[in-house]
């Protein structure tokens, strides 16, 4: 059984902490079940496992809150202390309370109806924002600029300022940042080989004591972000990549907002977009595949070999004067696409000759003169 948390979900808070090497830690409240009851307990995101800096708001940008599904998915994924000063029902909700499944679904239904509109708000405003400061596609001559230079440009320029308080208006956004915490401080890089009660335990009786026992360990420096609402976390998320001047581009896919983890050319990201076999698949697996295959289909020649295809096709075997064997057909189809391979990244005569060879070779005539084998009946 996990540990029980007492007092109100109101005054929980959803935490962000932020490494120097820009790695990120996320915890927060979350409803888990035990024994068929939920409860309400703390918990870290993915584990307690370091996260690129950015993945917060990436993600964010990606679910559809207009949708009670797609709410309950991220508060599945990233707990319910980034509602607390969202969604009015819950801030008086015990955390030592337990609920069935009429009373959890009650919860986030409420939750969600409540707080639908600003989450809706938040994500059109950062989505902008993402564009004109971070967006390395993005019009304008703006990919000339910095993330920096771009940033001073959305608090400057008139019709960007006014875009995004159209959105959320600025004194909005600043209470929301207003409701931040910030604690500084040093934590071990080395997670899982030294705590805070190791050093404790050994007693150092002095200085030399304590330099022996962790000068072969790395420290890190942290920002801990602390927030009753998770606009506030992703506002300072924002910044933070900025001040990292860190690349952001739309995936050649799904079209969603993603950072390139290594080639700043990398055209897909790594969300699963599918499943073959109970296998997931990225973007970046299936992506290059489908882009072809699209290109592929809505080039003119192959439009055209497909007509012939389906009109020879139908012929096999018919009754009539142009009827076809299915090795005739196959003999046929192999050398049409060996000609339309060539013909698609030719030259423009080269597609001419291909179109009348195509024309050409779809007359009963044009099988009567080809291999002698071709024209015996069998399977195709």
């Amino acid at each position: 059984m996990f540990d029980r948390y007492y007092g109100s979900l109101g005054y929980s808070e959803m935490i962000l902490d932020i490494c120097e090497t820009s790695r990120i830690y996320i915890a927060s409240r979350r409803v888990k079940s035990w024994e068929g009851t939920h409860y309400i307990f703390n918990d870290s995101a993915f584990g307690g496992k370091p996260l690129p800096l950015g993945t917060l708001l990436m993600d964010f940008l990606l679910y559809d809150f207009n949708s009670y599904d797609g709410f309950a998915d991220f508060v599945d994924k990233y707990g319910i202390s980034g509602l607390g000063s969202l969604a009015k029902s819950l801030k008086n909700i015990k955390l030592d309370t337990s609920f069935n499944d009429e009373a959890k679904e009650k919860l986030l239904s409420t939750a969600w109806n409540e707080s639908k509109e600003i989450l809706n708000k938040a994500q059109r405003y950062f989505k902008r924002a993402v564009y004109y400061c971070l967006d390395l596609e993005s019009g304008e001559n703006l990919n000339i600029l910095n993330s920096k230079q771009r940033f001073y440009l959305l608090n400057f320029l008139p019709d960007i300022k006014e875009e995004l308080n159209s959105i959320i208006p600025e004194d909005e956004m600043t209470r929301y940042i207003d409701e931040l915490k910030t604690v500084f401080f040093i934590d071990s890089a080395d997670i899982g080989k030294i705590k805070l009660k190791d050093i404790t335990e050994a007693s150092p009786r002095d200085i030399k004591d304590a330099v022996e026992l962790i000068k072969d360990f790395d420290f890190v420096a942290k920002k801990s972000y602390h927030s009753p609402n998770i606009i506030s976390l992703l506002y300072i998320e924002f910044v933070e990549l900025i001040n990292n001047n860190t690349p952001v581009k739309k995936c050649g896919h799904c079209g969603h907002y993603f950072i390139p983890e290594h080639k700043i050319d990398t055209e897909f990201c790594n969300r699963i977009v599918k499943y073959i076999n109970g296998v997931g698949r990225t973007c970046k697996e299936v992506g290059p595949k489908e882009r072809y295959r699209s290109k592929k289909m809505k080039e003119p020649l192959n439009l055209l070999f497909d007509r012939k295809y389906k009109t020879l096709y139908a012929r096999i075997n018919s009754k009539g004067k142009k009827s076809i064997t299915g090795k005739q057909f196959d003999y046929w189809r192999d050398m049409a696409r060996e000609k339309l391979e060539i013909a698609i990244s030719g030259t423009d005569n080269e597609k001419e000759r291909f179109k009348k060879w195509l024309e050409e070779s779809s007359k009963i005539e044009w099988f009567k003169n080809i291999e002698p084998e071709a024209n015996n009946d069998g399977e195709h």
